[in-house]
């Protein structure tokens, strides 16, 4: 393949890169609305999803083009689709951030909900995690890649100990409390996204589908009171 197809993916991988930090930034700033109880912010957060949604429609187009153009084959086929399945992780979930901050709306009229501190470190594991799988990506790192999926492990233990520590509160006081519950299961659900990221780039096809079909064991628990939202 010609070195200007390499230059042109090189380029990509820095657009892409470049969109996993509005990501990483919009889902730090989604729990701090939370935190803070911040209304305004919130808003800010739901209304720049857009930009990401067009970030990724340009990143797509270029995909396309490159496989007119060059018509790449065997590696360089698979670095292109790894980029556009990567393209399609990231504005997935950056929609989760935009969840997120929209649910920081009905909480900050909750102020009787007492937010753990637990989902603030759950958050700040899933934002390390997007930035080691951004830089494992970047320099196509697979033992990198590795120990992000392992780490995905923490983000199941504090998925637990945030439903244990939620559940009670949202039999006595659903309306105000599942919101919340949403929110622990909107981050869990980004960490699923960064394990299929980091799957992709070791040259692994998981589906999130399968995984979070995988990794029910909350989700079915309140699916009943969480539809009263």
């Amino acid at each position: 393949m010609s070195q200007y197809f390499h230059h042109e993916i090189d380029c990509l991988k820095d657009t892409m890169v470049a969109v996993g930090a509005l990501v990483e930034d919009c889902i730090a700033q989604a729990i701090t609305a939370i935190l803070r109880r911040d209304v305004d912010l919130a808003h800010e957060i739901a209304a720049g999803d857009a930009d990401i949604n067009d970030m990724e429609v340009d990143v797509e187009a270029e995909c396309l083009r490159l496989l007119a153009r060059y018509h790449p084959v065997a590696t360089d086929l698979r670095l292109v689709i790894a980029v556009l399945k990567i393209n399609n992780d990231l504005e997935r979930m950056a929609d989760l951030a935009a969840a997120i901050a929209k649910r920081a709306v009905n909480l900050a009229t909750a102020q009787a909900i007492q937010i753990p501190s637990l989902l603030e470190d759950m958050a700040s594991a899933s934002q390390a995690m997007v930035q080691q799988s951004l830089q494992a990506f970047q320099q196509g790192n697979a033992a990198l890649a590795q120990q992000v999926r392992d780490a995905d492990a923490a983000i199941d233990a504090y998925s637990r100990r945030l439903y244990a520590l939620i559940y009670d509160q949202i039999h006595s006081d659903p309306e105000q409390s599942a919101p919340l519950m949403h929110v622990k299961n909107y981050t869990w659900q980004e960490s699923c996204l960064l394990y299929s990221l980091v799957s992709t780039t070791i040259g692994e096809s998981h589906s999130t589908d399968s995984i979070r079909s995988n990794r029910r064991f909350n989700t079915v628990a309140v699916s009943g009171l969480l539809r009263r939202c």
